[in-house]
């Protein structure tokens, strides 16, 4: 779960996690026991709590009564940010899937308004002006296209002509707003595997289906895995032994080394 956490990096840029450490029997090879402060969990932190110094893109954490530099230290936080040109802010891809998100919710929206309006064929009736302009007949007949319209029986004269008023041409699955739909998804679906050839499907067949194109995204999740294990080993790992190993101030520097710790 932690992992997954961090990977929201793929999405944003960057994400960021805080080691919280409990004082715990620690059993290592064979039967030695330490007791020593260890890692319980890691608790991944809303992106909306981090800002960024746009000149030196470091990452600053809301502390409550505003934003101050992460720790330099490694032992308070695992900061990953995924590979990619930029600012970490804006490596993700949904910086540049903001517009196509954009595209697609028009779309979405347009779309329903035109199959309300247009999307069900409407029933039209014909008759002389006299007996339209009748006000008894004229409740007859919309009392009959009323039923009509809900699909029940109705009896008419044979001086009412009844049309049926088709849905314009572009406003099922292959019209306008669906087509850029389909766009706009498949768009996406290439900006987050990474890849652009595995994704559409040919007249002849699917570009996906070729063993070198599955490559291409395994090499992408690939890219994925190994960056977030150095951030992990980075931060996470190598403040395990060092926590276990020295002791700190306040200012997170190393004053000397525990006794009968893991250094012994």
């Amino acid at each position: 779960e932690s992992c997954y956490e961090l990977l929201s990096a793929n999405a944003s840029g960057f994400s960021l996690s805080e080691i919280v450490w409990k004082d715990s029997l620690v059993k290592f090879a064979g039967d030695k026991k330490l007791f020593a402060t260890v890692p319980s969990e890691l608790a991944w932190i809303n992106n909306r709590h981090i800002q960024f110094q746009v000149s030196t893109d470091i990452p600053m954490i809301n502390q409550g009564t505003g934003f101050v530099p992460l720790p330099s230290c490694p032992h308070k936080f695992i900061y990953f940010i995924t590979p990619g040109d930029g600012q970490a802010r804006m490596r993700g891809y949904m910086y540049p899937a903001s517009w196509l998100h954009m595209l697609k919710q028009q779309a979405t929206a347009r779309w329903g308004v035109a199959l309300d309006l247009f999307g069900v064929p409407g029933v039209w009736i014909k008759n002389a002006k006299d007996i339209f302009e009748n006000p008894e007949r004229k409740e007859m007949y919309l009392q009959f296209a009323r039923e009509i319209g809900l699909g029940r029986p109705a009896i008419t004269t044979e001086d009412l002509d009844v049309e049926y008023r088709a849905a314009p041409t572009g406003l099922d699955a292959t019209g306008m707003h669906a087509a850029l739909l389909g766009y706009v998804n498949t768009e996406l679906s290439k900006v987050v595997q990474g890849s652009t050839l595995t994704t559409e499907l040919a007249q002849t067949g699917s570009y996906n289906a070729a063993a070198e194109h599955a490559i291409v995204k395994e090499s992408i999740a690939r890219m994925d895995a190994l960056a977030l294990a150095s951030a992990i080993r980075t931060y996470f790992f190598r403040s395990i032994l060092e926590k276990a190993i020295y002791d700190y101030d306040n200012d997170a520097n190393i004053v000397g080394v525990k006794e009968g710790g893991l250094a012994s």
